[in-house]
């Protein structure tokens, strides 16, 4: 389908949709396949579940759709259906391959089922603990754990351009343009949520310019975004120790919730706590924090 599709006024609700969409995703991350998300939720045991169950908790649009799938009643499969289905299924787990949320999500479908969505991206609630019975075509090995509620919340970090690290390599004009334009290669896929190739390019330029604290603490966020927490604390921890002005109640506050993520409470309320006593955009929200981790 293609924009020759759309009338006018379906045009304006799509660009509507998209900038929703795009608010959810820098919130909760890219969406995951729908039959990934479906198996996650039916207790299908697989290496990316922690980070699906945490993306949907976050992702109204993925809770809504896990809903819906969930109560259509699908019709049984036959002995020789099943085994094709958990053969396909094993190919596609090995393989990595997997279409996109997006794609699934513009095939034909009813204007007002999609406005409904668009109006729970919009207003984007906080619920309850998704309850989701298992499906027909998927065997249940194990119940699936509620998701794990976190006092700090990963939200995507903006991006700063930090004069702090530019004037670390101050040597001349084109020291700094070119640190620059390597920062800015190294971001791009960061931009589009890609964060597997944002951490490879990334940890490239840390280790090439090593006094700076931008490429180990986008670094850090990336590996955050990967579920490799005790990677993005060492990340985090690296780029704390290089002054920046721009970034540094930025990189403490992804410190802390790297910490947290990695099991290390006492840490994320340290970070909490030295945030909370300081005025600036984390304030609040570090202190609101800090007196959810006491309790544990």
């Amino acid at each position: 389908m293609n924009k020759l599709d759309f009338n006018p006024d379906e045009l304006e609700f799509r660009r509507e949709m998209e900038a929703a969409l795009a608010q959810v995703r820098s919130a909760a991350g890219p969406c995951p396949d729908p039959d990934r998300l479906m198996a996650v939720v039916s207790g299908v045991p697989m290496e990316s579940a922690d980070a699906i169950r945490e993306h949907i908790a976050l992702c109204p649009v993925c809770e809504q759709l896990s809903r819906d799938l969930a109560a259509y009643e699908f019709p049984g499969a036959s002995a020789a259906e099943d085994r094709r289905i958990r053969a396909r299924w094993r190919r596609s787990v090995v393989s990595g391959g997997a279409a996109t949320l997006w794609n699934w999500f513009w095939r034909p479908a009813p204007i007002a089922a999609v406005f409904a969505i668009l109006t729970i991206v919009t207003v984007f609630a906080i619920r309850k603990p998704l309850i989701v019975q298992p499906s027909r075509e998927i065997a249940v090995v194990h119940p699936t754990p509620a998701p794990v509620a976190y006092a700090l919340v990963l939200q995507k970090a903006v991006i700063k351009v930090s004069p702090d690290s530019v004037l670390a390599y101050r040597g001349d004009a084109q020291d700094g343009q070119a640190f620059l334009k390597d920062l800015a290669g190294a971001l791009e896929p960061y931009r589009g949520d890609n964060y597997a190739e944002a951490a490879r390019r990334l940890e490239a330029l840390a280790s090439k310019y090593p006094f700076a604290a931008a490429p180990a603490y986008y670094l850090g966020v990336s590996q955050l975004f990967l579920n490799q927490n005790d990677a993005a604390v060492e990340s985090l921890l690296t780029a704390q120790r290089h002054p920046d002005d721009t970034l540094r109640d930025d990189i403490s506050w992804y410190l802390a919730v790297a910490y947290e993520r990695a099991g290390r409470i006492a840490d994320a309320r340290r970070e909490a706590e030295s945030l909370c006593g300081k005025s600036g955009d984390y304030q609040h929200r570090a202190c609101s924090a800090r007196d959810q981790l006491k309790q544990r």
